[in-house]
């Protein structure tokens, strides 16, 4: 079976690698925190010349489909979170 792979493709693959990294390593602290009961994370991504939040939020849908996942800014204690929601509720 011959495999093409057009040029957008291969010059997308380092921020592709990139992003599924973050969200392997990401992976266990969600786990943690699922087990603690809680129902929501807001995980804030250190800023990157890399990918934007745009992409983030794309590759974080694909990787925990069923639930909500969306950018938002979220006052946690006395403190603005501005991240990635993600809620499995």
């Amino acid at each position: 079976m011959n495999q093409t792979f057009s040029r957008a493709y291969l010059q997308g693959l380092h921020k592709q690698e990139y992003i599924e990294k973050i969200i392997n390593s990401f992976i266990d602290m969600l786990q943690a925190v699922a087990a603690s009961g809680k129902t929501s994370y807001v995980y804030v991504p250190a800023p990157t010349p890399h990918a934007t939040m745009d992409d983030f939020v794309a590759a974080f849908k694909l990787k925990f489909p069923g639930c909500y996942i969306s950018y938002q800014e979220v006052w946690v204690a006395l403190d603005l979170k501005k991240g990635i929601l993600i809620d499995w509720s």
